[in-house]
């Protein structure tokens, strides 16, 4: 699936896809976070890290959501590093989803794994969007890396 066809699907029924994440996409969670795998990777093992609030800015992120949210931050990377030379965290904000260049209106952290330079596209319609089946598959495999 084209990534922007999910997203406007996701903007017809004003859903958020972290609030309704299927708990079998979760690698990892604590008491007010989660870390799963991108469904619309800029590279392969693309993680996410995300409050379980809906929160849209970092700011707005309480004392612990912000440590609960660091610890997923820093297991993803220990773990990527395993595999991977480099990781890149990235965090996109604006007032607006267009300013901030991000398609998805729920805080979030990108943990994107670097084995040589890649241009991240910042146009959602150029990515795919993979299917939860295929997901699950990734999901699994990392938890297996991550025991």
């Amino acid at each position: 699936m084209i990534y922007q066809i999910f997203l406007n699907k996701i903007y017809k029924d004003h859903t958020c896809p972290f609030c309704n994440l299927n708990k079998k996409l979760i690698i990892k969670e604590n008491y007010y976070a989660i870390l799963t795998i991108a469904r619309a990777p800029y590279i392969k093992d693309h993680l996410l890290v995300f409050p379980k609030r809906h929160v849209i800015k970092l700011h707005n992120l309480r004392y612990k959501e912000q440590v609960g949210i660091g610890k997923l931050i820093l297991f993803g990377m220990n773990h990527l590093h395993k595999i991977y030379p480099g990781v890149e965290v990235s965090y996109k904000e604006g007032d607006d989803l267009i300013s901030a260049g991000k398609s998805i209106n729920h805080m979030h952290i990108h943990l994107v794994p670097k084995k040589k330079v890649v241009h991240m596209s910042q146009e959602g319609d150029k990515r795919n969007f993979y299917s939860e089946k295929k997901v699950l598959n990734e999901v699994n495999k990392l938890k297996k890396l991550f025991d």
